[in-house]
């Protein structure tokens, strides 16, 4: 029978990331190509009835049967609807031929983000049943999706489908659908594909589909050097504050800008006490309206305030970061002006195993990972490479899955686009919960903390950790000037 379910509590609740990306098809296609979903019961779940009636013919008999019904069906609709086979196990011998197979062990978050995109869904009484009652359909597809249970025969179940297409001709193929269509399962049906395989090689080919169409560099528009801080919320701008007047007891003069998330997270008062000091505070969720961009949270809103900063050349300093001399002579560096970026090393190195080479296209390199407190860059001669790494950014609810944070963002983007940087050597220095950085000549330039400044305890002098007095003295001073204990927000 074909039932139209309303959508319920979703089984596997998808986010809004989620709903952003791509299907499958769509990205094997380069466009929207509407489909169908078609899953086939394991031998395990043939229905009892079945089997009651008839106690002498085998499960893997009675699933054959039913799978001949769906062959029927595919054949029917070959050219008008292109059907997409889940749930079918490694090595099983019944395979449906003209449809797209995505084969192996699949995820229910998988599964419900195939079947948010499909038009319908063909199956027997199992998960792929359930999720399509409950999970939510996207805009232009009808509110209630069509499910045609797969115990029927081929002509009840082509009948069924027929009923449906004629109320909603959407869910038909065009000319054009059709001949993409094709040629997806050419293409796509060459090798076997298990869910997580799929992704990966989808997640591929959409940041090559990025690189060939990413903008040029605007002419005209950034100019000059400048520090960006992502400074929002109490926990942050506490820091934000010890890192900028440090900043400013050391000499440096370069403008500052404070990046946060909404006017929850940087009040009047809290621009108020920074603006004095040269600082401009920018709302990325104003910039977003400009410059839209899929995910913007903690992590990464680092490379989306560098891109979208005011400056040309950019030092991106964490907040909790503490630099021991005036950094701006890393500018004036002959490394600088041979890359246009400067990183710094973290303590571990990627292994060979991780997947996140194949995931990025990356050959494998025995060298340290990034480590993001503290970048400098020339946002003009490393375009490609910053808006790669905001793309990885950007699908964050995938790359982060392999990495953590954004820090080896940046790195498999330069290593990706084959842009080159400098990377001073790591620090000998060492300072309690603190990770140090030295400048090129072996000296200490950057104090990056693990552990936050807080306004809201009495810090107790850290034994190596160079201007830590002073740092005291400024968490007392923020105490003094700011009505931090009415701040809402304590990100």
């Amino acid at each position: 029978m074909i039932r139209d379910f309303e959508p319920q509590t979703p089984i596997a609740r998808l986010t809004k990331a989620e709903k952003a990306w791509l299907s499958p098809v769509e990205e094997l296609a380069g466009e929207d190509v509407p489909y169908w979903l078609i899953g086939r019961r394991a031998e395990a779940e043939q229905p009892r009835d079945q089997q009651q009636r008839h106690p002498d013919v085998p499960y893997w008999l009675i699933g054959r049967r039913a799978e001949d019904w769906m062959q029927r069906v595919v054949d029917h609709f070959r050219g008008r609807i292109l059907f997409v086979q889940t749930g079918t196990s490694e090595g099983d011998p019944i395979q449906l031929e003209g449809v797209l197979h995505l084969r192996g062990p699949t995820d229910k978050g998988t599964l419900a983000r195939l079947i948010y995109h499909a038009q319908g869904v063909v199956a027997p009484d199992t998960l792929l049943e359930a999720l399509a009652a409950t999970v939510e359909t996207r805009r232009g597809i009808p509110t209630a999706r069509p499910h045609v249970a797969g115990t029927g025969t081929s002509r009840k179940m082509i009948s069924q489908i027929t009923a449906h297409l004629g109320q909603n001709p959407a869910g038909c193929l065009t000319p054009r659908q059709a001949a993409l269509a094709a040629k997806v399962l050419k293409h796509g049906n060459k090798c076997v594909w298990e869910a997580a395989a799929m992704e990966r090689w989808l997640m591929l080919r959409h940041a090559d589909r990025f690189l060939k169409a990413m903008p040029v560099y605007p002419e005209g528009e950034p100019q000059g050097r400048g520090i960006v801080i992502c400074a929002g919320g109490m926990k942050y701008f506490t820091c934000a504050w010890v890192c900028l007047k440090m900043l400013r007891h050391l000499g440096c003069t370069l403008p500052v800008e404070f990046w946060h998330l909404g006017k929850k997270e940087m009040t009047p008062e809290m621009k108020a006490l920074v603006e004095p000091l040269g600082v401009k505070c920018v709302d990325a969720y104003v910039v977003r309206r400009r410059h839209p961009t899929r995910t913007l949270d903690g992590w990464e809103l680092k490379c989306y305030a560098i891109l979208h900063s005011r400056f040309k050349d950019v030092l991106l300093l964490d907040a909790d970061n503490v630099p021991v001399r005036n950094p701006e002579f890393l500018f004036d560096t002959l490394q600088y002006t041979e890359t246009g970026a400067i990183f710094w090393p973290d303590c571990n190195k990627l292994a060979p195993e991780r997947d996140i080479w194949k995931i990025c296209d990356v050959k494998y390199r025995d060298e340290w990972e990034f480590e993001s407190g503290q970048i400098v860059v020339d946002k003009e001669r490393c375009w490609q490479a910053l808006n790669l790494a905001m793309h990885y950014n950007e699908h964050s609810d995938y790359y982060y899955q392999h990495i953590y944070g954004d820090k080896e963002t940046f790195h498999l983007a330069f290593r990706k686009t084959g842009k080159d940087y400098a990377m001073p050597e790591r620090s000998r220095h060492s300072a309690p919960g603190t990770i140090c950085q030295n400048d090129f000549g072996g000296r200490l330039l950057f104090q990056h903390r693990i552990k936050k400044w807080s306004i809201a305890q009495r810090h107790q002098p850290t034994v190596g950790f160079r201007h830590d007095a002073e740092c005291r003295g400024f968490l007392e001073e923020l105490h003094r000037l700011w009505t931090w204990r009415w701040h809402g927000s304590r990100r």
